[in-house]
């Protein structure tokens, strides 16, 4: 990775996941593979289809609110995000999010 530096919107690009937008800031090869960091907007009455990956998965809301189904147990759960929450998702485990108004929590 590069010694001290800032990086600017825009600069690695957008990316379209499924409707939500999505763009990196620091690419994993930036970083040896060890992580990576996005930045991704849910627009309202949008959802992220039931997913997993091979890694741990952890995201920082910075504005409005987010449930999100969460397996635990083998189970499924709806855990509500609200703002500066940090959720983590373990390695392999499936996740699915989608936007609410704080009203609905």
């Amino acid at each position: 990775m590069q010694s001290t530096h800032i990086v600017n919107e825009g600069t690695h690009g957008a990316l379209d996941v499924f409707g939500p937008p999505l763009e990196f800031f620091i690419l994993p090869e930036e970083a040896g593979g060890a992580y990576c960091v996005m930045t991704g907007t849910i627009p309202p009455g949008v959802s992220v289809p039931l997913h997993s990956h091979p890694d741990i998965e952890n995201f920082f809301l910075v504005s409005g609110a987010v449930q999100v189904m969460s397996q635990r147990d083998g189970t499924f759960e709806w855990l509500d995000v609200n703002l500066a929450s940090l959720f983590t998702s373990r390695a392999m485990q499936n996740t699915h999010g989608e936007t609410c108004r704080a009203s609905q929590l």
